[in-house]
């Protein structure tokens, strides 16, 4: 019987997979977290930016060379 996978997201660097997902949103989650100076508590605020970013959600940049009317 298949396993039933969801679909690889994608990155600027092409589909990645869950474990490699996990670890680019672990990544940006620290770097917003360095950005703010280092501040504790946010913790799950970086962790959901990241995500965004990553699925290129609401705030997560999307086309970023699109242009507003």
């Amino acid at each position: 019987m298949a396993k039933n996978n969801p679909s690889p997201s994608l990155s600027p660097e092409g589909p990645i997979g869950s474990a490699d997902r996990g670890e680019h949103i672990s990544r940006r989650a620290y770097d917003l977290y360095l950005a703010r100076g280092g501040e504790h508590g946010r913790d799950l605020d970086d962790w959901t930016q990241a995500e965004r970013e990553l699925d290129g959600g609401p705030d997560g940049g999307g086309d970023r060379n699109a242009t507003e009317p």
